[in-house]
């Protein structure tokens, strides 16, 4: 199954086209929730970034101890982390290919805001103790899942290993230090906020963020769909967005 390995490791050769559709004008009925997650004051966020280094694009993390985001050292790559010790939830977006490297050095937000417009897939999962993350498939003929071997402190998180069971038989172990030749590093965030802006300027404009703290999951036909309510209109009217399974591969329903 491989997956977190792929989205770890990748190498952003797609481009940027969001992978979300637009529903709900007002008067429209809301959907029925299967669940909905309230961000409270529990939850922290985490955000991994990468910055390009030198014309041969090599890439380098940003954290306290790597290179810092700048003129000369685009970002290039954003994925975001959500925790709830008290809750045990964990929630990874990862994000868009950015195929030219220039999407996120112009358009990103700040740390502080994790932008619906860029996400590529959410990944639902539980903390099985302090330093143990599982995700199961949505597929439960498979019995497959991953789990995350995680350490934090007060500047933020490292996964340090991914390992793949399938048919709850383990399969594969996967030292993030031998992989990357560094721990995948997620910065701590402080106070923070889901929110929609399209790729414009300036970036200050037209920055909605979602109604009541809260992400939303309902099924569709047996499917999983996860979906964001804004406090105003997006586009043409339409107030939310929704994912389709496609986009959500490990199940919400474990948590």
């Amino acid at each position: 199954m491989k997956y977190f390995l792929l989205l770890l490791l990748a190498v952003f050769l797609g481009g940027c086209k969001h992978n979300y559709y637009l529903f709900g004008r007002a008067g429209d009925p809301d959907p029925v929730d299967y669940r909905r997650i309230l961000l409270d004051s529990t939850y922290e966020l985490y955000v991994r970034k990468v910055v390009r280094v030198g014309e041969e694009g090599n890439k380098d993390l940003e954290s306290k101890q790597k290179t810092r985001r700048s003129k000369e050292n685009p970002l290039i790559e954003v994925e975001y982390l959500l925790l709830s010790d008290s809750n045990n939830d964990v929630i990874y977006f990862s994000t868009l290919a950015d195929k030219f490297q220039k999407y996120y050095q112009q358009y990103y937000l700040g740390d502080g805001y994790v932008n619906v417009e860029d996400f590529e897939t959410i990944c639902f999962g539980t903390r099985q103790d302090e330093h143990t993350f599982i995700f199961t498939s949505g597929d439960t003929a498979l019995h497959s899942y991953d789990t995350w071997t995680w350490r934090k402190d007060d500047s933020g998180g490292k996964v340090l290993a991914v390992q793949e069971f399938v048919k709850g038989e383990f399969q594969l172990f996967i030292p993030a230090v031998q992989a990357l030749k560094d721990s995948i590093f997620f910065k701590r965030v402080g106070a923070f906020s889901i929110v929609h802006h399209y790729p414009t300027f300036p970036l200050n404009e037209n920055v909605i963020p979602i109604q009541d703290e809260t992400i939303h999951i309902m099924q569709d036909g047996g499917c999983w769909v996860v979906y964001f309510v804004f406090t105003q209109p997006i586009s043409n009217g339409y107030k939310k967005i929704k994912f389709l399974d496609n986009r959500i591969p490990f199940s919400p329903e474990t948590q």
